[in-house]
């Protein structure tokens, strides 16, 4: 895949270079700001240089339209069969930055960035010429694999609805929503007051942790998703983490926990940097008696899960068996454990696009683990595409 997706770059590198040279490029006429295509370009707006265009706050819509519209990239889009369009997003604080025109004078602050999303030969990235204002580890990196772009440079807040060429959601994030199913008032009450059984605590005990379940749990999933977590945010986290850890604690059977994707490639990519950070779970993760209740309470479509039609979503359904952990059933209805981020899994096997019952046969024939993983693997390879569900099983046995 890697050698793929180097032989695919070194193409679009070679066009990049060539619209380098090009006259109007490197004297700043076409990479300049206008309002509009048809808009005249105002001599404060024309960049200095493409230097100056390539590094400088203000320009990055306007030069990455600039190879967009290259005849030469274009005329490499339609040989290769590949589609390309620009995609904004809003940026992390630390690479806000002000606009400035050709004469250096400060316009505004930018808080959101633009580059070039591709599509080719079933592989998708992003081609960024203007990441070097950002600083000189960003210099002339023009090319990105979407992951690591949106990880790097994306705001936990960005408002921007990133989708691919067939209208399909982007992000290789799971979507972390808040509760729909409860009202938030009635729901931070409910649990308050039955965290009255928990006598160990003292009210601002349970004010901390009803706060963290109801309006924080959200949030701070998503700053961890993306690496946004300030020395502040640890702190408060340690302080949950301690409240939390006087809970009780339990050990249930069989819990279970579901992610939404927006795409199969968002899951398959979350789930590689899963299993390569040894299985550790990047966020705090509810878990539940059933499927049912995990989708009830996170607000996902149950149908979805077993359907072989193509939504545009993707899940990832956990199933822990024998968890140990930090008891939530007594005060948060439906809920079982809260599992903290961080917390490495024992995960035995992933199964992607099989059928779960047809997975629970396998392991009723007496087969050896080597040889169940193995005919595992034989079922997904040479299930179709067409046949395969919107879902990936992890299972995760304890001893």
């Amino acid at each position: 895949m890697e050698k793929d997706f180097l032989d695919i770059i070194s193409q679009y590198k070679s066009v990049i270079q060539s619209w380098k040279k090009r006259g109007d490029v490197q004297d700043g006429r076409d990479t300049g700001w206008k309002p509009s295509k048809d808009d005249v370009l105002l001599p404060k707006h024309k960049a200095t240089n493409i230097g100056y265009a390539l590094s400088t706050t203000g320009y990055c819509v306007s030069a990455s339209q600039s190879l967009l519209n290259d005849l030469a990239f274009q005329e490499l889009l339609r040989i290769r069969f590949a589609k390309a369009k620009l995609i904004s997003i809003d940026i992390k604080e630390q690479f806000y930055g002000f606009c400035k025109d050709a004469y250096g004078n400060i316009s505004s602050q930018n808080k959101w960035h633009t580059a070039i999303l591709v599509e080719d030969s079933g592989l998708t990235f992003v081609i960024d010429v203007t990441c070097g204002q950002f600083g000189n580890n960003f210099f002339n990196k023009d090319f990105w694999d979407f992951a690591t772009w949106q990880e790097t440079l994306r705001s936990p807040r960005c408002k921007h609805l990133l989708t691919d060429f067939n209208d399909n959601e982007i992000n290789y994030a799971p979507k972390i929503t808040d509760f729909k199913t409860y009202n938030k008032n009635y729901l931070y009450s409910e649990i308050f007051n039955n965290l009255h059984s928990q006598t160990n605590l003292t009210n601002n005990d349970r004010n901390i942790i009803t706060d963290f379940l109801v309006n924080q749990l959200t949030t701070f999933n998503n700053k961890i998703l993306s690496h946004t977590l300030t020395t502040i945010d640890y702190s408060y986290l340690k302080e949950v983490n301690q409240v939390l850890g006087t809970l009780k604690y339990n050990n249930y059977q069989k819990t279970y926990s579901v992610l939404e994707f927006g795409s199969k490639d968002s899951a398959k990519n979350w789930l590689n940097g899963f299993m390569d950070n040894q299985c550790k779970i990047d966020m705090y993760l509810l878990t539940f008696g059933s499927i049912e209740n995990a989708c009830k309470i996170l607000d996902i479509d149950l149908n979805e899960l077993n359907s072989k039609k193509q939504t545009g979503k993707f899940y990832v359904i956990f199933e822990f068996n024998n968890q140990f952990g930090i008891d939530l059933s007594e005060f948060f209805k439906y809920a079982q454990l809260i599992i903290p981020f961080n917390t490495g899994l024992e995960v035995t096997n992933v199964l992607n696009g099989i059928v779960k019952p047809e997975y629970e046969d396998l392991k009723k024939s007496g087969l050896e683990e080597n040889e169940l993983n193995q005919k595992v693997m034989e079922i997904s390879e040479n299930l179709k595409e067409t046949d395969k569900l919107n879902t990936s099983w992890v299972i995760i046995n304890n001893i």
